[in-house]
């Protein structure tokens, strides 16, 4: 059986999110904000989904039945958009080498809880933004979806993809050798991220108590194997 190129899976899918951000422009212009706001929203799960592949491609994932269902499913998209995005707004690094400017707690917990309140809101737009429906006795039409909506999607989504672009190019590049330096010192700050903003999401009924206890506790079993293995990791926010 020929072996899967995850390294394309993850050019390919990045290629798309630009072409699909591309398009939506296209369309705002023209007026058409709610499809435009649709064709984000789908630009940053293909997004999502690019870092996935990329992260099979060099062997921190595999990609087994878990790791497929996690890439289609909408929740986790959105999820890993919130924690990749809120850990690119604090951590200033340089092309992922091991020296990273850790923010503090609150500094943490406040910009996940806007980038979660953002999230929840672009989800509740989501389906108003391409069909028509009745609400109680209003009718939606997303051709009158607010151009401010679409610019706030528009402002966060386009940061993602060129972030995802410019971070994931170079770390498929990273010689294998090199790469266990770089997860050591992002891994403790982006699992203990991870767990605020699964609070987040839940504290905003962005997911479901089941869903949080179960993110709560694979979370956890992760901080617990930083600590035990004490390789080098830092461990954050004691």
């Amino acid at each position: 059986m020929k072996a899967i190129d995850f390294r394309k899976g993850y050019e390919v899918c990045i290629n798309h999110a630009i072409r699909l951000a591309h398009d939506a422009d296209s369309l705002a212009e023209n007026g058409s904000f709610g499809h435009a706001f649709f064709l984000y929203f789908t630009a940053m799960e293909e997004a999502v989904k690019s870092m996935f592949y990329a992260l099979v491609h060099i062997g921190v994932l595999e990609y087994d039945e878990k790791v497929k269902r996690d890439i289609m499913k909408h929740m986790d998209k959105t999820a890993t958009f919130a924690g990749f995005l809120s850990s690119q707004m604090t951590m200033k690094k340089k092309d992922f080498d091991s020296s990273i400017k850790v923010p503090t707690r609150e500094e943490f917990t406040k910009s996940i809880a806007e980038i979660v309140e953002a999230i929840s809101e672009f989800r509740r737009l989501r389906e108003t933004s391409l069909y028509v429906d009745l609400k109680k006795i209003k009718w939606n039409n997303p051709m009158d979806f607010p151009e401010s909506d679409f610019n706030s999607a528009r402002e966060y989504i386009s940061y993602f993809i060129s972030s995802v672009r410019q971070k994931f190019d170079i770390l498929i590049n990273i010689p294998k050798e090199k790469l266990e330096d770089v997860f050591r010192s992002m891994t403790p700050l982006l699992v203990q991220g991870m767990l605020l903003l699964s609070e987040q999401m839940f504290d905003r009924g962005i997911i479901k108590e089941e869903e949080y206890k179960d993110a709560r506790a694979r979370i956890e079993r992760q901080m617990k194997e930083i600590k035990r293995q004490k390789r080098g990791y830092r461990v954050f926010w004691e």
